[in-house]
C-alpha cells in the first residue's frame, strides 16, 4: 500500500507501526521488521526501503558472501544420491495404521519415485493386494482388525505372493521381536522411528536382488 515519508525513519523501530491509531485496517505487533533487520545485522548486512505511498513498497537486503574461485568436490553422500538405484516404477504397498506414520514413509518413497498405496490394516492389505501386483510391502505389525504377523502369514500361504519382499516396521523393541517377524514369513525388519536412508537402503536391497533374499538375510 505504500508507507508515507515521514514514517520511513521509524518502520524498523520496535512495536511500531505505519498506521498507529486503535482502529488501524492492518494487523501485527511492529515487530517483523525490526527482527529482520537485527537478523540482516548480524550476518553484516545491511536493508533499504523504497516506498510510494498508494504505489507499494520494496525492501533490499544485501549481505556479503565470500566467493570461491574452485568449484567444492561433492561428498561421497552427494554423489550417491546423484545417482539413485532405486528402480523404476516400483510399486510399494505401505500397510500401517498410524496417518502420521503414513506421511513420514510415503513423502520419503514418493521422493525416491516410488509409486505408493496405502493400507490401514492388514486385511486392506489383502484386499490390495489381490487387486494389484507390489513389488514389496512395508508392513506395520501391530495393528487394528488384523496385524501385520498374521497378515504376513496370510500372504504367505498364496504361491504367487512366497517371494513379494515384506520389510516389518515395528516400535517394538522387545528380545526376539526380529525372530518373530522373520518366522511370519517377513523378508527384513525396520524399527521405528524410521530412519529415511536406512529405510531406503534395506528396501533397495530387496528390490534389486533377483530373487527373494532369504530371512536370515
Amino acid at each position: 500500500m505504500g508507507i508515507p515519508a515521514d514514517k520511513l525513519p521509524h518502520i524498523f523501530d520496535k512495536f511500531t507501526q505505519a498506521d498507529g491509531s486503535v482502529s488501524r485496517k492492518f494487523g501485527g505487533t511492529g515487530l517483523g521488521l525490526a527482527i529482520t533487520k537485527k537478523l540482516v545485522e548480524m550476518h553484516d548486512g545491511s536493508i533499504a526501503v523504497e516506498s510510494e505511498l498508494g504505489q507499494g513498497t520494496q525492501f533490499t537486503v544485501t549481505l556479503k558472501c565470500a566467493l570461491s574461485t574452485e568449484a567444492a568436490a561433492p561428498r561421497d553422500s552427494e554423489t550417491r544420491s546423484a545417482a539413485p538405484t532405486s528402480p523404476v516404477n516400483a510399486r510399494i504397498l505401505v500397510v500401517e495404521d498410524n496417518q502420521v506414520n503414513q506421511k513420514v514413509v510415503t513423502a520419503v518413497l514418493r521422493k525416491r519415485g516410488f509409486e505408493i498405496e496405502l493400507a490401514s490394516d492388514g486385511r486392506e492389505a489383502l484386499t490390495k493386494l489381490a487387486h494389484s501386483d507390489f513389488d514389496l510391502i512395508l508392513m506395520d505389525v501391530q495393528m487394528p482388525v488384523l496385524d501385520g504377523l498374521e497378515a504376513t502369514r496370510l500372504i504367505r500361504q498364496e504361491e504367487r505372493w512366497k517371494a513379494l519382499p515384506i520389510i516389518a516396521m515395528t516400535a517394538h523393541a522387545m528380545n526376539g521381536d526380529r525372530e518373530r517377524c522373520l518366522e511370519a514369513g517377513m523378508t527384513g525388519y525396520v524399527s521405528k522411528p524410521v530412519h529415511p536412508a536406512h529405510l531406503l537402503q534395506t528396501i533397495e536391497e530387496y528390490l534389486l536382488a533377483p530373487v527373494a533374499q532369504s530371512s536370515s538375510a
